[in-house]
C-alpha cells in the first residue's frame, strides 16, 4: 500500500505550481500587450514582485515536504509542515483572487474593458504629474513613486481609493487582515453602473486626491493649519474630521475643475432631509456644507469662468434647499477660511512655501501633463463642446498638438457636455458617452501610450521593493474549514 504521507506530500506541492504559472501568464500578456494587457505592464510587475516573497517562503515550506523524506516523517511533524504550507496556499491564492478580479474585468469577453482602460488612463494621468511635481520640488528621485492606481467595479454605491494602508479586504472581496497588511499598490473602485456615463468618470479625481493625501503625507500638515488657522472657531472638530474628503474635494478642483464641480453638485442633490441633516459623526462633510465649501474652492482658483461657477452652483443651492439655518450657518460662514487654508497655506511637507494650488499653476516645472487651472478650463469647456456637438474651434485645435495632456481632462468635458443636453435625453446622454470613450481611446493611441510607467531602473526597482517589503503576509487570518 502506498505511503499516506508521500501521497499528501505529492499532492500538495504540486498545488504550489499554480499560482507562478498564472503569475508568468500574465507577465507574458502584459509583455505583449496581448488583450491590451501592455496598459498594465508595470502594475503587473508590481504584483509580481509582491508575491516573489511568498512564493520564496512558499517553497521553503514545500522543500521540508519532499515525497522521499516525508515517508518515515514523524505524524505530528508531518501534519503540522502540512498544515503550514495549506495556509500559506490559502493566503497567497485570497490574495491573487483581488487581482484576479480585477484584471478578469479587462477581458475581452467583458462589456467593461474598454471604459476600465479609459478610467486608468485618466487616473494615470492625475496621480502621475502630480507625484512627479512633488518630486521636483523636494529634490527626489524620478522614480520614488508607486505605480498608478488600478480601478476595478464593485456593486457599491460610490466610488471609492483604496489606498496600502488599507486593508485588502476593503476592496470588498472575502479576506481578513492584520493592519500591518498593506496593499501594494493603490486600486479605485467605481460603481459597475457608472460604467454607462463616462461623465461618472469625474469621480476619479477626487479618488486620486485621496491617494495624494496618503502617499504625499499632506493631512498632517493641513491639520496643524487648519488647527491654528480656525483656532477658537465654534466648528474646528469638525472641520478636522472631514479633512480627508476636503483635501480630495480640492484635489477634485485642481485636476477637474468646473466637470469635477458639477458632478459633485449632481451627486449631492438629495432629499431636503439627507442634505439639511446635521452634522453628524461621518468622515463627509454635511451635503449643504460641502457644496458651498466647492464654491470656496473654486473661487480659490482665481480663474473667472471657475469663480462665476461657484456663484452659480450656490444660487442653485439655496433654491433647492433655503438659506442655511442656524445650525448649518456657522460651517457655511466658515467656507472661505477653510478653503483658504486647504488651497492656499504653505505646507512644509512640500517645501519652498508650496502649497496645494501650485500642483496646478507650477508652469516652470518642467512636468509633462500637470494640471493647469487657466489652460485646463479652455481645454475641457473646448472638448465638451466636441463631445456634445462635433464642433471644433481654436482652442480644441490647440489642445489637440498635446494628446496626452487631454486624457485627463474628458470626464470633465463629458461633465459639461452633458450640462448642455436639454431635449432627447436619452439618445444624447448615450452619444455623449460613446464619443467621450471613442475620443480617450483615441487620444491614448495618438499619444502612443501602451504602457502607464516608465521604463524599469535599478533606482525604481529598488523603491518599489522598499514598499513591498512594508507588506506583512503573515498577518492574514484565514478560517479553518
Amino acid at each position: 500500500m502506498a505511503n499516506l504521507q508521500q501521497l499528501l506530500a505529492t499532492e500538495l506541492r504540486r498545488r504550489t505550481e499554480l499560482l507562478p504559472r498564472e503569475i508568468d501568464a500574465w507577465n507574458d500578456q502584459s509583455d505583449a500587450n496581448k488583450y491590451g494587457m501592455g496598459l498594465h505592464q508595470s502594475q503587473v510587475k508590481v504584483v509580481t514582485k509582491l508575491f516573489s516573497t511568498m512564493l520564496a517562503e512558499q517553497d521553503a515550506l514545500k522543500e521540508k515536504l519532499d515525497p522521499k523524506e516525508v515517508a518515515t516523517m514523524p505524524q505530528d511533524t508531518f501534519t503540522s509542515k502540512r498544515m503550514e504550507l495549506e495556509q500559506m496556499l490559502t493566503g497567497s491564492h485570497s490574495i491573487m483572487s483581488i487581482f484576479r478580479y480585477i484584471f478578469s474585468q479587462r477581458d475581452a469577453t467583458q462589456p467593461y474593458g474598454g471604459i476600465l482602460d479609459a478610467a486608468d488612463l485618466v487616473a494615470a494621468a492625475c496621480y502621475l504629474p502630480c507625484v512627479k511635481l512633488h518630486n521636483r520640488w523636494k529634490v527626489l528621485p524620478e522614480e520614488n513613486y508607486r505605480e498608478p492606481p488600478l480601478t476595478y467595479l464593485n456593486a457599491k454605491l460610490s466610488p471609492a481609493a483604496i489606498t496600502r494602508r488599507h486593508y485588502f479586504g476593503s476592496i470588498g472581496l472575502e479576506l481578513q487582515g492584520e493592519e500591518e497588511l498593506q496593499l501594494p499598490l493603490s486600486v479605485i473602485s467605481l460603481a459597475f453602473h457608472d460604467t454607462t456615463g463616462f461623465w461618472e468618470l469625474s469621480s476619479i479625481y477626487h479618488e486620486v486626491g485621496h491617494l495624494l493625501t496618503q502617499d504625499l503625507k499632506l493631512r498632517d500638515d493641513l491639520r496643524k493649519a487648519m488647527e491654528t488657522k480656525l483656532a477658537g472657531r465654534a466648528k474646528l472638530d469638525d472641520w478636522k474630521r472631514w479633512l480627508n474628503e476636503m483635501i480630495a474635494d480640492a484635489f477634485g478642483v485642481l485636476l477637474g475643475g468646473a466637470g469635477f464641480a458639477r458632478g459633485l453638485f449632481a451627486m449631492l442633490y438629495k432629499t431636503k432631509a439627507e442634505v439639511l441633516a446635521a452634522s453628524g459623526v461621518g468622515e463627509h462633510p454635511n451635503s449643504y456644507v460641502r457644496v458651498f465649501l466647492l464654491g470656496a474652492l473654486l473661487r480659490s482658483t482665481g480663474v473667472a469662468e471657475l469663480q462665476t461657477l461657484a456663484d452659480t452652483i450656490e444660487g442653485d443651492w439655496r433654491n433647492f434647499y433655503g438659506p442655511a439655518d442656524a445650525t448649518l450657518k456657522p460651517y457655511v460662514d466658515d467656507c472661505g477660511a477653510v478653503a483658504d487654508v486647504l488651497m492656499s497655506e504653505p505646507l512644509p511637507v512640500l517645501e519652498k512655501d508650496r502649497c496645494l494650488l501650485d500642483f496646478a499653476r507650477d508652469k516652470t516645472s518642467g512636468v509633462n501633463s500637470a494640471p493647469d487651472l487657466e489652460k485646463d478650463n479652455r481645454y475641457a469647456a473646448a472638448l465638451a463642446r466636441f463631445i456634445r456637438l462635433g464642433k471644433m474651434s481654436n482652442d480644441y485645435n490647440e489642445a489637440m498638438l498635446q494628446p496626452a495632456d487631454l486624457i485627463r481632462l474628458v470626464p470633465a468635458a463629458a461633465q459639461l457636455a452633458v450640462q448642455g443636453v436639454d431635449a432627447e435625453h436619452e439618445q444624447k446622454f448615450e452619444d455623449i458617452h460613446k464619443a467621450a470613450l471613442e475620443l480617450t481611446l483615441r487620444l491614448q493611441k495618438e499619444a502612443k501610450i501602451e504602457f502607464l510607467a516608465g521604463e524599469d531602473t535599478g533606482a525604481r526597482d529598488a523603491y518599489l521593493d522598499g514598499l513591498i517589503k512594508q507588506v506583512n503576509f503573515k498577518a492574514i487570518r484565514i478560517d479553518q474549514p
